[in-house]
């Protein structure tokens, strides 16, 4: 074992183990904002997943967050299904839905790629707009209960944190995994070179199938976390500006590596609650911001880490 992966191991330990502890050392608002934190990371994983790892950038993310967020909120709040059950269904429906949109969108690449996702997030927009006895229109679906998990209820504070971050844990395991897979491997080969990997034999169709599916279900479970700790699902959080909002976290951070989906997340949220008190144009300055990243840090937040790192190696 090398001295690189000593010092990565040792830091994603000390990174869990203040994930696991900062609940009892900051006050409950912060508390709050990194539950936020930790599903909009999630969601900006699935997409670094498809752009960053497989060069298809999307703005349909939103689409599959909102799927499952309204079928988590009709479950619960129309019919008696338990909690889990209805887990498994909005992820299910976000997957099914990534999958026959990926069945139309990978005979397309590049811009025309683009302009599908932008297309199938704008009919969830308006479909959650028009479709008002399913969905509640305009003013959404409020009231959704916490989930309650081995007898305690994940309302809000240390339960919805702790309830936020083990599925979102997994994820990020399970989407680092994937990617160093032969499948992973074979999906960034495809982004450097398609046709030169579709003479290797490799189906490129069948690769960029399953990466939008998988994106479309790591979104979906975004969508699940973040309709419980709102409580409500409204058209707002499946509009184009929310699908620009997660490109913005997405290239904040670094779209070229997963880490790069929490550090644009958290500098997001801290810089949108603090600049939101000082003036109610703050979407300038967080605009502003992100012009001065772009400009000195083109490959988002995480480069400065990882040039420090390679410094010190």
């Amino acid at each position: 074992m090398n001295a690189e992966s000593v010092s990565r191991r040792s830091m994603l330990l000390l990174a869990l183990l203040l994930a696991a502890v900062i609940p009892w050392i900051v006050p409950n608002f912060y508390t709050f904002l990194l539950t936020k934190v930790l599903f909009l990371s999630l969601a900006s994983a699935s997409l670094i997943l498809l752009a960053g790892y497989g060069g298809m950038l999307s703005l349909a993310q939103v689409a599959f967050y909102g799927v499952s967020g309204y079928i988590v909120a009709y479950l619960a709040l129309r019919t008696g299904v338990s909690f889990l059950p209805t887990v498994i269904l909005a992820i299910l429906g976000a997957t099914i839905t990534g999958a026959l949109f990926a069945f139309i969108a990978v005979r397309t690449s590049g811009l025309y790629f683009l302009m599908m996702t932008l297309a199938l997030g704008q009919i969830a927009f308006f479909g959650a707009f028009q479709w008002a006895r399913i969905t509640g229109g305009y003013d959404g679906m409020v009231g959704i209960p916490a989930p309650v998990v081995f007898g305690q209820v994940m309302a809000s504070g240390k339960a919805a944190y702790y309830f936020t971050l083990v599925p979102v844990l997994a994820g990020f395991y399970w989407l680092h995994r994937m990617v160093r897979s032969p499948f992973g491997v074979a999906l960034q080969g495809i982004r450097d070179g398609d046709v030169r990997m579709a003479a290797l034999g490799f189906n490129v169709k069948v690769h960029r199938f399953l990466a939008i599916v998988f994106s479309a279900m790591i979104a979906g479970a975004a969508g699940v976390l973040s309709t419980y700790f709102y409580g409500m699902m409204s058209p707002q959080l499946v509009s184009l500006g929310a699908a620009v909002t997660l490109l913005f976290i997405s290239l904040l951070g670094g779209i070229a590596r997963f880490e790069g989906a929490l550090i644009g997340a958290l500098v997001f949220v801290l810089l949108e609650d603090y600049a939101s008190v000082f003036t109610a144009r703050y979407n300038t300055i967080i605009g502003l911001f992100f012009i001065l990243v772009v400009l000195f840090f083109p490959k988002g937040i995480a480069e400065i880490f990882r040039r420090k790192k390679r410094a010190v190696l």
